[in-house]
Order: C-alpha cells, then sequence, then structure tokens
C-alpha cells in the first residue's frame, strides 16, 4: 500500500484542527475566499454552477478529498516551515467552510 492509498473521512472539525485552528487569520481568510471566490475556488465553474464554494459544500458537502500530510512526512517541494509537522496539503478551502457550517461535516480525507 502506498501512502496515497490511505483513505478515510473525519469530521471537518478534527482537519481544521490539522493546521487552521492554529492559524485563525488564515483560517478568516480561507472562509472569505471560499464565500466570496478567488482564483483558486472559482477554477471550476462547471462544477459549482452559479454557487460560491461555501454554497456548494453547504448543500453537497465536500465531494473532493482534503489531502492531510502525516507528521514527518516529506515532500521534496515542501516549504522548509512545514517539514516535520501535519498540515493541510490541499484543502483548506473545503476544510475551513465544512467546519464553518458543521464541525461534525464528515469530510473525505486522503493522507500522504
Amino acid at each position: 500500500m502506498t501512502a496515497y492509498e490511505l483513505f478515510t473521512e473525519v469530521p471537518s472539525g478534527d482537519a481544521f484542527g490539522f493546521t487552521l485552528a492554529e492559524k485563525p487569520d488564515l483560517a478568516l481568510q480561507k472562509l472569505e475566499e471560499a464565500r466570496e471566490g478567488d482564483e483558486y475556488t472559482t477554477k471550476f465553474p462547471a462544477l459549482l454552477g452559479d454557487d460560491s464554494l461555501y454554497d456548494s459544500i453547504a448543500k453537497n458537502g465536500v465531494t473532493s478529498p482534503v489531502i492531510l500530510s502525516y507528521k514527518g512526512f516529506v515532500v521534496e517541494r515542501m516549504p522548509e516551515h512545514h517539514k516535520g509537522k501535519a498540515f493541510i496539503h490541499n484543502g483548506n478551502h473545503r476544510v475551513v467552510a465544512a467546519y464553518n457550517i458543521n464541525p461534525e461535516m464528515l469530510i473525505e480525507v486522503q493522507y500522504l
């Protein structure tokens, strides 16, 4: 089994605690972007329609896995400040939106 094969569902509050809980300013920024749109959250209009990412998650839940790193797992391109720490590798907007909507909302996660 490779690291990319480990999938599970966790409450959004658990995923939020990975790093966003320690960075409230970043969490607020990501929440605002999920509600209003930015270069990342508006890339896939065919998937979201006229909804913001936040509204889509409120209606449908998180529909694609969030990627979390294992504590200590090192990716070649990983910034120094992430090395040796668990963090959200991909999915900050989805996690913070789901957490704001319902901290118990289950989201699929994939561990690196």
